[in-house]
């Protein structure tokens, strides 16, 4: 069994109403407006250790540590418990597009390489071993920053399922 990654564009509206509702019933029938996702498989932990520096499955500081895990986890109520879903605001979003477009290349180059050093523990930790995969995973940030930039040019939040 695998634990996936989806992010998915929301309008500010939908951004709005969860964040006052903490997710709720009304995250559990959600049906997004925006037809903008992107699955980053089961390479969420290791982009969230890329562009945060940590391991664990919580927000980093500063706009690159809320990419993946954010300030605003919603839950869904019934089976299962605390479904794991991250809302980023459209003013996040914002800041987030900034920070990927300037993200430092060497930096994520070097935290990789801990990956495959094992420096660190991430999921899926030996799916990093080869430059194919090297080139997937960077194809996810640049596939992310665009995303961001798109939802950032339009005003729209963000938000991020791992399950």
């Amino acid at each position: 069994m695998s634990v996936n990654g989806r992010i998915t564009v929301i309008s500010a509206t939908d951004a709005a109403w969860m964040l006052a509702d903490g997710g709720g019933l009304r995250l559990q029938d959600f049906q997004p407006s925006e037809a903008e996702e992107l699955w980053v498989e089961v390479f969420w932990h290791g982009l969230h250790y890329f562009f945060s520096g940590i391991v664990e499955e919580r927000p980093g500081h500063g706009p690159l540590g809320q990419v993946i895990f954010t300030q605003h986890r919603l839950s869904v109520p019934g089976p299962p418990p605390g479904a794991p879903f991250w809302l980023v605001t459209p003013s996040e979003v914002a800041e987030i597009a900034a920070a990927l477009r300037d993200l430092d290349r060497d930096v994520v180059g070097r935290r990789y390489q801990d990956i495959v050093d094992r420096t660190v523990t991430v999921y899926w930790q030996g799916d990093y071993g080869d430059e194919g995969t090297r080139n997937e995973v960077f194809g996810y940030i640049d596939a992310m920053t665009a995303l961001y930039d798109r939802a950032s040019a339009g005003g729209h939040g963000v938000l991020n399922l791992i399950a």
